[in-house]
């Protein structure tokens, strides 16, 4: 059994057709057919019910495309290790980023890794905590930077929490809210209150007031903050800029709930980190300082 069978029997399975596999794999189906068959009369079982449209796993096949797949990825593993043992990955490196951490860091984070070794190709993944963890177990990402206060902790993981950074309502300069001679959190009610998507540990604090508009899209609620009597929720370095400048207020709620960043960096425990991924943590948690500093 070589490891070329291993992948036209998974490739098979994914398309449940030998036509569909053949073309993927850049065979001719007869030949897919041939390495097929004698996979299976090695092993003396069946793996596949053939019939005129599609084929189906049998209990065999399902057993070992099961243990076929895990076989791939410590080969992949392996691959990876000997390659950085030999420096050959160097330059590329794979980032889960949460909507937050790419607001908040990616821009001029990766300026800075670009600017300093311009030969390093970058490819950041945004997304949420819950599918970053399934990429970094799947090993498709490096590691990731997210909001993880929901993460469940796993063995496999581990994880370097972040500096927190407290979270602040802003609105436009000319916003009706500040002639309010007291600001509560319930008068946020009276206007359309943007946020990202907030994680579950966080949402009794919205038993009174609501988030009237939820997005990912930090420039887009930055945006919405602008053209109209919206209020955001942002952590101060998401907003300095526009307070420096005069386009945002910090609204001054007496009865504000502490909302704080949650951060974390997560790798998996038993997997290398290549030079080009430890550069760039390195940088990232000196902008991270650089950005505490700024929040005091």
């Amino acid at each position: 059994m070589e490891f070329r069978q291993l992948k036209y029997a998974i490739t098979l399975a994914q398309t449940k057709n030998f036509g569909r596999a053949a073309e993927m794999l850049f065979l001719s189906q007869p030949a897919l057919t041939r390495s097929i068959q004698a996979l299976e009369d090695s092993l003396g079982v069946k793996l596949f019910d053939r019939n005129n449209r599609e084929v189906q796993l049998t209990p065999y096949g399902e057993t070992f495309i099961e243990h076929a797949n895990a076989l791939m990825q410590q080969k992949h593993r392996l691959q990876r290790e000997l390659k950085l043992m030999q420096g050959l990955e160097v330059g590329k490196l794979i980032i889960g980023a949460g909507p937050y951490v790419t607001a908040t860091f990616m821009a001029t984070l990766i300026g800075r890794l670009t600017d300093m070794k311009p030969g390093i190709q970058v490819r950041i993944v945004m997304d949420n905590w819950a599918n970053l963890a399934t990429l970094l177990r799947n090993e498709k990402i490096d590691l990731f930077i997210a909001d993880i206060r929901d993460l469940e902790i796993k063995a496999d993981f581990h994880v370097e929490m972040t500096q927190e950074h407290r979270g602040l309502a802003v609105c436009r300069c000319d916003h009706p809210i500040l002639l309010n001679e007291k600001i509560y959190f319930t008068d946020f009610n009276n206007y359309p209150l943007a946020a990202t998507k907030m994680p579950e540990s966080m949402m009794d604090y919205f038993s009174e007031v609501s988030i009237t508009i939820e997005t990912d899209n930090i420039y887009l609620i930055k945006d919405m903050i602008r053209r109209s009597d919206i209020i955001g929720l942002a952590s101060l370095p998401l907003v300095h800029t526009e307070i420096e400048s005069g386009a945002f207020k910090v609204i001054p709620v007496l009865d504000l709930p502490d909302l704080f960043t949650k951060c974390g960096i997560v790798t998996l425990k038993n997997r290398s980190l290549s030079p080009a991924a430890s550069f760039f943590l390195q940088l990232f948690r000196e902008l991270d300082v650089e950005y505490r500093t700024l929040t005091r």
